[in-house]
């Protein structure tokens, strides 16, 4: 979790320091799909191991039964 965490954190601010630098010296830069299929990926990811926590049972509730 921790891993998606980061690369979506470094992929954000490798994105900020091209586009800056595009902007800078007035070059055309279309980040679009690398941010699409990273935030997907990572993103999904994630959110899967969200639901693997929310839906996941206890071990307390189990010992009890």
């Amino acid at each position: 979790m921790v891993f998606c965490i980061a690369v979506l954190t470094i992929t954000l601010i490798w994105a900020a320091a091209i586009y800056t630098y595009a902007v800078k010296h007035d070059i055309s830069v279309d980040l679009s799909p690398v941010l699409t299929f990273v935030s997907v990926a990572f993103g999904g990811e994630l959110l899967m191991c969200l639901m693997k926590r929310i839906f996941a049972k206890s071990t307390k509730e189990e010992e009890t039964e």
